[in-house]
């Protein structure tokens, strides 16, 4: 059956649909249809009128709170179906989905909990300023107040937990929602719909629309639109970010990254290790902020190697439903060819392969855990986002070059450091160009509630749930007169 298309509460069909192939075997996970632009102006029209009636009504933000707990419940109790569906339909191990489920879950209910300390306003004192005359006579108070409604783009790689960072935060401001999903994860989206329904959300808040490049124009276009909120490639994001310029949209974007991991020569080097492993290769490399690059001190950069490498070779490749499957398959069939693409290039010029670099035999777009040892650094273009199972290695001995070549990239989402000492790695971490650095600890970290996001071409802004809730608030200013 053909899955419909979300729109304010209601259901809806248009004459396009499009098919989503499961990258494990290649059959059709499901069919949706598409939002033509009659439908993306229904949907416009119906979070204009919402936030219309929000607006006139005012904004109960305790029936918000208890709403976004009973989203949380609902999605709780289809976690089997939810996570099942998103593992057919990129491939991401079951194991990790039901994390997705259960990280989603957690967002919904942060969100509530922080929706009591976090829309306070601001009681200011005007007598403190002479200019203008009277301020004696004024109480002067700043409230943060719903910005309107908000575009949220999501990806194809965490599409609940993606969903569930940018609508949760609406819900609690009074922001009604369009989302375009990845049509390789729309139904899995249209799922979340249909738990919006079931919780009660109001009529007209949120809207899912199925489709492309045409829906996201429609709605670039369209001056009721304040936000948007975008998580996928750079390219993607600069071209919305032109588009939104012209009616001075909020833009808050999450871009790519080549997320660097310094090993010292000080570091636990089989920590290192196994932490590379496990946070590059897990959903086939397939996430923004996981280790893409390794700059290894020459005095382990040996030891380091022979570690990586055993514990790839744990790793087990294959169907995303079985329990013991730590790598599936990478998206697409065009995506499998570009990374094999990328090693072939490497090892042409260079480059040696320790492991992997070839595809599995049979269906599906599975490729082996690669790992590429670049003397020669940056075989592989440091300013090309890997999205997929290949780990280049380079070795260094001098810690600015190092420092040099990881800011030389146009990304800067976030960047891990490894050593025993805690003073050198922060002073490392200060001079490194990113979001974020962890130190000791896989840069996957990402704490829900904290600010997230990258530097130069990795993003605009910052998400988590603190952060959204501010870039769906406008301060306004009220001036009373008291005598």
């Amino acid at each position: 059956m053909t899955e419909k298309i979300y729109v304010g509460n209601k259901w809806t069909e248009s004459t396009e649909t499009l098919k989503e192939i499961n990258p494990h075997d290649e059959n059709v996970v499901a069919e949706v249809f598409v939002a033509n632009k009659e439908i993306t102006q229904l949907a416009l029209n119906k979070a204009v009128t919402h936030w219309k009636k929000t607006k006139e009504n005012g904004n109960i933000v305790y029936q918000r709170i208890e709403l976004l707990h009973q989203i949380a419940r609902n999605i709780r109790a289809k976690k089997g179906k939810l996570s099942e569906l998103v593992s057919k339909e990129n491939g991401r191990p079951i194991t990790l989905t039901r994390n997705d489920v259960d990280r989603a879950v957690s967002i919904f209910e942060n969100t509530a909990d922080l929706g009591k300390t976090s829309l306070d306003g601001k009681l200011l004192r005007g007598d403190v300023y002479s200019a203008p005359k009277g301020n004696e006579n004024r109480m002067i108070f700043l409230s943060g107040e719903p910005v309107g409604p908000v575009l949220a783009i999501t990806p194809f790689n965490a599409p609940i937990v993606q969903m569930a960072f940018k609508i949760a935060p609406a819900i609690l401001t009074g922001c009604p929602v369009i989302v375009k999903p990845s049509p390789f994860t729309s139904s899995s989206t249209l799922e979340i719909g249909k738990i919006l329904q079931e919780s009660g959300i109001d009529d007209d808040m949120i809207s899912i629309l199925p489709g492309g490049i045409p829906v996201v124009d429609q709605v670039l276009e369209s001056y009721a639109v304040r936000v948007v909120t975008f998580t996928g490639s750079s390219a993607v994001g600069k071209d919305i970010s032109r588009k939104s310029a012209s009616t001075l949209k909020r833009v808050v974007l999450e871009l790519g990254g080549a997320d660097p991991m310094l090993v010292a020569e000080d570091a636990n080097v089989e920590v290192a290790a196994s932490t590379a492993a496990a946070g590059r290769f897990s959903a086939a490399g397939q996430a923004c902020n996981t280790t893409k690059r390794i700059f290894v001190h020459k005095f382990v950069a040996k030891e380091f190697s022979e570690h990586l490498l055993e514990n790839v070779k744990k790793m087990r490749v294959g169907n995303p439903l079985d329990e013991k499957t730590a790598i599936g398959p990478v998206i697409t069939e065009n995506a499998l060819n570009s990374l094999l693409s990328l090693v072939s290039h490497s090892t042409e010029i260079g480059g040696t392969l320790l492991t992997g670099g070839r595809r599995m035999d049979g269906k599906g777009y599975y490729m082996y855990p690669t790992v590429l040892e670049d003397r020669k650094h940056f075989l592989l273009d440091k300013d090309i986002e890997i999205f997929g199972p290949i780990l280049p290695i380079y070795e260094f001995d001098d810690y600015s070059d190092a420092i040099n070549n990881i800011n030389s990239s146009k990304y800067g989402l976030q960047a891990s450091v490894f050593t025993e000492d805690i003073k050198r790695g922060v002073k490392l971490g200060r001079r490194i160009e990113t979001g974020a650095v962890i130190i000791n600890e896989s840069d996957r970290l990402r704490w829900d509630a904290y600010p997230f996001g990258g530097v130069k071409d990795s993003g605009l802004g910052r998400e988590g749930i603190l952060e959204t809730i501010k870039n769906y608030l406008d301060t306004k200013l009220y001036s009373i007169l008291i005598s």
